[in-house]
């Protein structure tokens, strides 16, 4: 039993001293920590060797208008619901769905039946309470009748009356009518059906100004108030400017959103209700970079950001905010003005590295001239030159004048000539030193 501790407590001994002497150097002092060594061969070697090259885009903060965006739906102003105001059978329906309507347009008749002879019989009957009221008031006057008689005709007279006109109402209900200028959105009764007072007959929609509804969070209510400006843009990417006409003051009891409707102008009723629109109202100005999502990175530290040049040459790395975006790319906040912004390479070097830059305006000329140079060579029935890497191989002469990598090179006349492309060195770099 004792022999097992024994053997135990060596096992430990000779544990403990051989992780120990991992710590310890060959001359008897502590290791230094990772951070502490030399930096390896192959970083000496980029400072020393060729530096590495970059693409850059030199460039400035531009004035750009914070905005609330929001999804929505476009929405008639006024929709309403014609009803029948009497009963009777649908006789006529003058006009199609879909159709223009103006205020007072007929958009349902119902068979008049016999509300001409009511007509007659009530008409009838005020003339005949009229005479009997004259004829009383003669005898009262001289004291042959009572004025109780007297006022019991005018009561009949005025309940005629009262007769003749519901008679009249219910001769101008046959007709229904548009109540406002608009599209007769759907006919919900046709020739033949029979309505009750109640009964829908059709549905008009009022779409200019149209409404552009959106759902805005209890953060951002406070930033909308009425009349202020806005722009409404529709899955067909037409855009239509409007300002606020409504503000909800009562927010949605699920979402914890508040309604909020721009009035756009729609004179020849082209947009439609129940179009999906982004909403967008503008807030603030500020000042931001324009920058494409392909160039952020991340520091150690986790942090979102974008490389960049200094005076020296040397990477650095700027934390950046994401102010937006839009269709030209993303808008961030954070960075120096001017920048020299590393757009391709910038995954292959590190922060306080020196590096070689190539502007992405340089490119874009050496682009532009070398089609110059071709389209001339093409025209000469020369054949064209491979690459803008080519240009920088032909010598000196006359012709235009090609950046090439961050260079410029006289182009000579005969750049087009195959022999011309085989004088001087080849200048294609490796595929890791031209971005």
């Amino acid at each position: 039993m004792k022999s097992s501790y024994v053997i135990a407590a060596l096992i430990t001994l000779v544990a403990v001293g051989w992780v120990a002497s991992g710590m310890i150097s060959l001359d008897g002092h502590p290791m230094a920590a990772e951070q502490d060594l030399e930096p390896p061969a192959a970083v000496a070697a980029d400072e020393a060797g060729p530096l590495v090259r970059v693409r850059v885009r030199h460039q400035r903060a531009e004035d750009r208008l914070d905005a609330l965006v929001v999804l929505g739906e476009t929405r008639a102003s006024r929709q309403v619901e014609v009803r029948a105001e009497t009963a009777g059978r649908v006789e006529a329906v003058p006009v199609a769905e879909g159709a223009r309507v103006t205020t007072g347009d007929t958009l349902a008749r119902l068979a008049m039946d016999d509300r001409l002879e009511q007509l007659s019989r009530a008409e009838a009957a005020v003339a005949r309470w009229e005479d009997r009221e004259r004829g009383d008031q003669s005898l009262v006057s001289r004291n042959v009748a009572s004025r109780r008689t007297l006022m019991e005709t005018r009561e009949a007279l005025e309940a005629a009356r009262a007769e003749l006109a519901a008679v009249r109402l219910d001769i101008e209900r046959v007709d229904l009518k548009a109540p406002f200028d608009g599209v007769l959105e759907a006919r919900l009764a046709e020739v033949g059906d029979s309505l009750s007072s109640g009964d829908p007959v059709a549905r008009v929609v009022d779409l200019d100004p149209l409404t552009v509804v959106a759902k805005v969070s209890e953060a951002d209510i406070d930033r909308v108030s009425l009349g202020q400006a806005g722009t409404a843009t529709l899955v067909t990417g037409e855009a239509v400017e409007g300002r606020v006409a409504y503000i909800a003051r009562v927010a949605d009891g699920v979402t914890r959103t508040f309604a909020v409707e721009l009035d756009v102008p729609n004179p020849d009723g082209a947009i439609p209700q129940g179009m999906t629109a982004e909403l967008r109202l503008p807030l603030s100005t500020s000042r931001a970079h324009r920058i494409s999502p392909a160039v952020l990175s991340l520091n150690d530290q986790g942090a979102i950001g974008v490389k960049v040049v200094d005076a020296e040459s040397r990477v650095a790395f700027h934390p950046v905010v994401l102010a937006g975006d839009d269709a030209g790319g993303l808008w961030v906040e954070g960075l120096p003005d001017p920048v020299t912004l590393i757009v391709v390479g910038q995954e292959f070097v590190r922060v306080g590295q020196r590096v070689e830059t190539v502007a992405v305006e340089t490119i874009a000329a050496n682009a532009r001239a070398l089609a110059e140079v071709d389209r001339a060579a093409l025209e000469a029935g020369r054949a064209p030159t491979d690459t803008i890497d080519t240009l920088d191989t032909l010598g000196e002469g006359d012709g235009p004048t090609v950046g090439v990598s961050g260079a410029e090179t006289p182009v000579p006349p005969g750049a087009g000539d195959p022999a011309a492309g085989d004088e001087g060195d080849d200048q294609t770099g490796s595929p890791g030193s031209h971005p």
